[in-house]
């Protein structure tokens, strides 16, 4: 018997243990030994080989586990397309557009760049600017709009003679003929949180005050940030949109606005708004001890080590190298171990992906953000009940691009930003001001007023405002004592804020988070605090392990449903670690893990491969602390 007649079962065993390479050397000898390597078994096999583990379900859209392999072999960083040193201090962060052709990048030099990449993969430079002039001190993040219209940078002032770092948000045209126009200035407290857009033409910011010892609120205001020189000076420009009670001396931090899942499974406030007084009592009562209507804890993984009594942040932090080894006498070496990330996810998340792509309701389809339809879904009882009416709305006759359809409800002359449902996304923190909480806040026909009540005469306007002002202080000055609100007992007070809806408690930092295409998946970078660890103070708070842990939150179900257990030897004082961007696309995750950036593949949760601090969309650009930008295809 020649080899070509040999049985399919004999050339099955044998092709188990041959590479990838040689498969496709062998399958070239005869049609029998094709067909035989064709076989769906085969590399399902190799796939576990690969990942040392057995697979079950296929990637959405993949029919056969060949054409699995191959989506998974042919991803690789071979071609660098190209480098160059932009920024002297540092790269702090980087962003696409939407369509992928415009590049932006930013330092701690306080210089923001744009480049321009062609269909070659050519990376031009369009335009640069050093915003220290403004005063800044670094610049921390940029953030294209919708459609790319607009570039959103957060920065941070230097600080000023009251010794109070400020942060400011600029929003700068990226059009061709007007491209680095300064189009709004936001002033943002605390400095270090970042704001974000609303929709192409409203940017979201933040002010910060202090109410008492550890308890704060962050006023969020949402701007509209397209304004031209013919403006009417009645024209709104801003208005307050949520109060948000803080407590543990943190504050909202990493802001971000995503529509509702379409496969939205959660009722928000279903008791809070339930017609049963017995339910909204406990719903009452539940967010007056938790601040929230819904907490969801993130417990640790069993993975994770406790510290002995006595070892503290202070304690790691003047050690001689400022890390403390756990398992030290039975491995005594302090080196960093390389450790694999490996995600590990519930199954009914592959299935609810493969529904999703099934029902077209994944974000297979396009990269691209949506475009808000305002009226889209609207039925005729909406229209009476509302009044709505539809307009373009923009500022100059000559600038016909920079309309947008929006809704306006006449009885109160204000526009409705959002006809459907879109969730409010922060980190913060209770137990401690480092952020190691998400919460999540449902955001409803988001309104804003066209015009102010402001009389033509602009300066009698604003001396009557100083007057009324003065006026109730010196009615406070004569009052010899004045009731202050009892601002630590939230249950109180909270009725001067506005409700979270849910809370994802981890017990850990929280370093970045990124949303999936389509709104349903989250993914959070978070480094895990010492299992048991007993925190005695919100301004000392406990050291975490250096290994990053990847915890995968299912937006339309609000749950978790997978994440990463890596293996905690070595614990560093919580000031050590920095921000860390997620970014998510349909096959891929890419976050930081130390010095290295780390892509992860959605769907096994397997390691790709690591590179150095970048940020992802359609390329990969990679840039760190040499300020050197890398761009590979």
């Amino acid at each position: 018997m020649s080899w070509s007649e040999a049985h399919e079962y004999i050339l099955l065993h044998i092709f188990q243990y041959l590479p990838p390479h040689q498969l496709r050397k062998a399958a070239c000898v005869c049609h029998w030994w094709n067909s035989v390597i064709q076989d769906n078994n085969l590399w399902k096999l190799k796939i576990q080989q690969r990942f040392q583990k057995k697979v079950r379900y296929l990637s959405p859209g993949i029919n056969s586990w060949r054409s699995e392999w191959e989506r998974l072999s042919k991803f690789s960083f071979q071609q660098q397309i190209f480098e160059q040193l932009s920024h002297g201090s540092g790269v702090t962060g980087s962003t696409f557009s939407s369509d992928g052709q415009l590049l932006a990048t930013c330092g701690n030099d306080v210089r923001v760049c744009i480049w321009k990449i062609g269909e070659s993969n050519n990376v031009d430079l369009l335009w640069e600017e050093n915003f220290s002039r403004l005063n800044w001190s670094h610049c921390s993040s940029v953030q294209f709009n919708q459609d790319g219209s607009s570039l959103l940078l957060s920065g941070v002032l230097k600080t000023n003679i009251a010794r109070k770092r400020l942060g400011e948000i600029l929003v700068i045209s990226t059009k061709e003929d007007d491209i680095g126009t300064i189009r709004s200035r936001i002033n943002t407290r605390p400095h270090d949180t970042l704001g974000c857009w609303f929709n192409n033409n409203y940017v979201i910011s933040s002010e910060h005050d202090w109410l008492a010892h550890g308890i704060s609120v962050n006023k969020l205001w949402i701007n509209k940030v397209n304004f031209t020189e013919d403006c009417s000076p009645s024209l709104a420009c801003m208005r307050q949109l949520y109060r948000m009670y803080n407590c543990g001396g943190a504050s909202l931090r990493s802001l971000s606005v995503c529509s509702v899942p379409k496969q939205n499974k959660y009722v928000y406030r279903k008791y809070l708004e339930s017609r049963d007084p017995d339910q909204v009592l406990a719903a009452q009562l539940y967010l007056a001890q938790n601040h929230a209507l819904h907490v969801i804890p993130v417990p640790p993984t069993d993975e994770t080590p406790s510290l002995p009594e006595g070892v503290d942040n202070r304690t790691i932090r003047y050690l001689w190298d400022g890390r403390y080894v756990c398992d030290y006498d039975e491995n005594p070496t302090d080196e960093e171990e390389v450790e694999q990330v490996v995600i590990k996810y519930m199954d009914e998340y592959y299935e609810d992906r493969e529904q999703d792509h099934r029902n077209g309701m994944d974000d297979s389809r396009t990269w691209l953000w949506e475009d808000e339809s305002l009226l889209d879904g609207e039925d005729e009882e909406d229209e009476d009940e509302y009044e709505l009416r539809t307009q373009w709305e923009y500022f100059s006759e000559d600038q016909e691009d920079t309309k947008e359809e929006v809704v306006v409800d006449k009885h109160i002359n204000e526009q409705v930003l959002n006809d459907e449902d879109k969730l409010l996304i922060f980190t913060t923190g209770r137990q401690t001001f480092l952020p190691h909480q998400i919460g999540i806040k449902l955001m409803t026909r988001v309104r804003f007023k066209q015009h102010l009540d402001v009389n033509k005469d602009i300066k009698q306007f604003i001396r009557e405002g100083e007057e009324r002002r003065e006026e109730e202080r010196r009615r406070l000055q004569n009052q010899r004592e004045i009731e202050v609100p009892p601002y630590h007992n939230y249950g109180e007070v909270m009725h001067m804020f506005d409700i979270v809806d849910v809370v994802f408690d981890f017990q850990g930092y929280i370093l970045g988070y990124g949303i999936s295409g389509d709104s349903r998946y989250m993914y959070v970078n978070m480094h895990p605090w010492p299992r048991g660890y007993p925190i005695q103070q919100i301004f000392d708070p406990p050291p975490a392990g250096d290994q990053p842990e990847v915890v995968v939150i299912d937006l339309a179900k609000m749950k978790v449903v997978g994440r990463s257990e890596p293996r905690q030897r070595i614990f560093c004082p919580a000031d050590s670690f920095q921000q860390s961007p997620v970014q998510v696309t349909h096959q891929h995750v890419l976050t930081s893990a130390g010095n290295s950036g780390l892509l992860l593949d959605r769907h096994y949760g397997e390691e790709v491969c690591r590179l150095g601090n970048p940020h992802f969309l359609n390329h990969v650009v990679t840039g760190g602390e040499d300020g050197v930008i890398k761009v590979w295809s």
